[in-house]
């Protein structure tokens, strides 16, 4: 009895915190991923991914993810230093929260900061190892490093994340193309 008592308060405690219980948002991945690899029409994938994406978006506190929030409209209204110094303020403050590093390293990429994206990618790989579009960053700027070997490596992986992604198929035909070899 004791201890359903205390299962109960860390959940309470969670929920009180302003974040979803981080095994509701496992399972409820873990279920989008396994339908994601089943044949869908292509509605019902926008939908899975819209979903994946919401949850990865709002993965930490609801202070983090309106920080995260905050960031990316900073980066999408073209404030790429704001949005740097939002997103470095946010990983300071939690470094378990995958989009975070993710969006840092889209900032990054948008500003040919490769090097700087492809430690972020990391961190949001070791924190979320499914993430598909961190998977196809690596990708591109592996592809624009001319490291063709890694970048047909990198989109495949993705697919076998996501294999709906249409532009990332059509890259990996390309660079297959480009070299056959590899």
């Amino acid at each position: 009895m004791r201890g359903l008592l205390v299962v109960f308060l860390v959940a309470l405690l969670t929920l009180s915190a302003g974040s979803r219980p981080a095994f509701a948002q496992s399972d409820d991945l873990d279920h989008l991923f396994a339908r994601l690899r089943e044949p869908a029409t292509s509605a019902a994938v926008v939908s899975i991914e819209t979903q994946i994406w919401n949850l990865w978006m709002h993965g930490g506190s609801d202070a983090e993810n309106e920080a995260l929030a905050k960031a990316t409209l900073a980066m999408n209204n073209g404030s790429s230093a704001e949005a740097e110094r939002q997103l470095n303020v946010l990983i300071s403050q939690t470094q378990s929260f995958p989009e975070a590093y993710n969006k840092r390293a889209t900032l990054y990429f948008l500003m040919g900061r490769y090097e700087d994206s492809l430690s972020d990618i990391v961190r949001t790989l070791d924190l979320e190892p499914r993430h598909f579009g961190a998977l196809s960053g690596r990708a591109m700027i592996m592809q624009r490093l001319g490291r063709d070997a890694e970048a047909i490596t990198a989109y495949q992986e993705a697919l076998t994340m996501n294999p709906n992604m249409a532009g990332v198929k059509a890259a990996l035909r390309v660079l297959e193309k480009q070299a056959p070899d590899l």
